[in-house]
């Protein structure tokens, strides 16, 4: 077996496994909730890199998006693609992204908290910090929006300070916040 075919081979063994809901590596044990892998096998795989180790890792991992990108394939799996990503990895993302969105609304909330709001679709939800700190937030940690927003919160199991508005309302908030000071900043 050739080195493609090998890793051909572990990729689809993997997303079957995914699929099922068992450990991508062990295939035995179930895996725990939004991870692929057992408790077993992740604490067998902590790993820790150095600093020098990240970098040279991000400067492989941009050459490589570099090179595939000039050659007209895929940046994630090097399939022939016309644009940056092919078709199954721009539907995989896709499937990643709405399922951590889900997770995360199925934990905070389907529904706006403003009073006498009952929007409920969540194409127009959004995650609100109730303490309006998402720019300290998001400064501190390095952490944009979106799914990678909706990942982190995941991995810290949910914390508190977190409150599902509509964007009209998560927009209102914020102009209730200006003008609080703005006349605070009068007053004064």
């Amino acid at each position: 077996m050739t080195k493609e075919q090998r890793q051909k081979y572990d990729t689809e063994r993997r997303e079957k496994r995914k699929m099922q809901g068992i450990c991508v590596y062990c295939g035995v044990s179930p895996s725990a909730e939004n991870l692929f892998l057992c408790s077993n096998c992740r604490e067998k795989r902590v790993y820790t890199p150095t600093s020098s180790q990240l970098s040279m890792y991000n400067e492989k991992q941009k050459q490589r998006y570099k090179s595939r990108q000039g050659a007209g394939v895929c940046v994630s799996c090097s399939v022939p693609t016309a644009g940056l990503r092919c078709d199954g990895c721009m539907k995989r993302a896709k499937a990643t992204r709405d399922a951590k969105k889900e997770q995360v609304f199925n934990h905070y909330g389907h529904i706006c908290n403003w009073p006498k709001c009952n929007i409920s679709d969540s194409d127009m939800l959004t995650i609100d910090h109730i303490n309006d700190d998402g720019a300290h937030d998001r400064k501190i940690n390095k952490v944009g929006g979106g799914v990678i927003f909706y990942g982190r919160l995941i991995r810290l199991g949910f914390p508190e300070g977190f409150q599902v508005l509509c964007f009209n309302h998560q927009w209102k908030k914020r102009m209730l916040g200006l003008r609080n000071e703005l006349t605070k900043g009068a007053i004064a």
